[in-house]
């Protein structure tokens, strides 16, 4: 269950709670995994679930860089929530599935 975290003049500014994250060097450690909430002009919000608190440790310790392409899957031990973080390898191909694209390399390509 995500505790909520207040800010300000005691407004609630996001929901947390520790969960278990696998890294893609098999390192085991617990992150922050927030809820936030993020106000739209026109009074309706949208829900942000993020990763916080050693993720700057996680990048390095992986060797992770920006534009890389990473997949998070969770999953419950005894009902506990964890997440794997998964480097994706690049291939030269990619692979359409319906109207959508899954692309494994750097390149766009037209659909």
């Amino acid at each position: 269950m995500l505790n909520s975290v207040s800010g300000n003049n005691n407004q609630k500014r996001c929901s947390e709670m520790e969960v278990m994250l696998i890294e893609p060097s098999l390192h085991r450690d617990t992150i922050s995994l927030r809820k936030w909430e993020m106000k739209k002009a026109s009074g309706s919000a949208t829900s942000m679930y993020v990763l916080v608190g050693k993720w700057n440790s996680v990048a390095w310790r992986n060797a992770l860089r920006e534009d890389e392409t990473m997949q998070l899957w969770s999953f419950r031990i005894n009902s506990k929530l964890c997440f794997a973080l998964v480097k994706r390898r690049a291939r030269s191909c990619c692979f359409l599935f319906g109207s959508s694209a899954a692309l494994t390399t750097q390149e766009s390509v037209p659909i």
